[in-house]
This record gives C-alpha cells, structure tokens and sequence, in this order.
C-alpha cells in the first residue's frame, strides 16, 4: 500500500479512510520508505 509524506489533500484523506494509502505525517527521514504494511502500517521498503 503506498506510504504517503505531507501534508494530504481532501483525495488523499478520503483514500486512507478507504485504506488505499498510509498517511506518514510531515516528519521526514532517510531513507524515505515508498510502502507500507496495509494490516498495520508499518513503512516498508
């Protein structure tokens, strides 16, 4: 499931209530993960 970074748009909301995508928040790190676990959402990858 793609991991999301910044701040989201009303559509990217609205796909994270559906569970499409996994909200990361505005804090960066390296490196940047690109995916998450869609059961727990823990970043991945």
């Amino acid at each position: 499931m793609p991991y999301v970074v910044g701040l989201p748009s009303a559509e990217t909301f609205e796909a994270a209530e559906r569970g499409e995508v996994v909200l990361a928040g505005c804090v960066l790190s390296e490196p940047m993960p690109d995916w998450a676990c869609p059961r727990c959402g823990t970043p991945l990858g």
